[in-house]
């Protein structure tokens, strides 16, 4: 199964077979956490001192965990 950066974070059964997703996307979701991880560690924080980098790196490592996912063999 391929992870797809779109793919809902959190589906609901009823809608797992349909087309249509709330909330999340796991691009969104895996880049929440980078964020999170980033901004915890204040010493990494206080280098990016423009909140417009610290958000492009954290997409960056959601697409990245995104793409290392699909390699992985199942």
């Amino acid at each position: 199964m391929t992870i797809k950066a779109d793919d809902s974070a959190y589906p609901h059964r009823e809608y797992v077979s349909r087309p249509f997703y709330h909330g999340l996307t796991k691009r969104e979701h895996f880049a929440g956490l980078a964020m999170q991880g980033m901004l915890a560690n204040s010493a990494h924080a206080d280098q990016l001192h423009n909140d417009d980098r610290r958000a492009d790196l954290c997409v960056v490592f959601a697409d990245a965990l995104i793409a290392a996912l699909n390699e992985q063999p199942k």
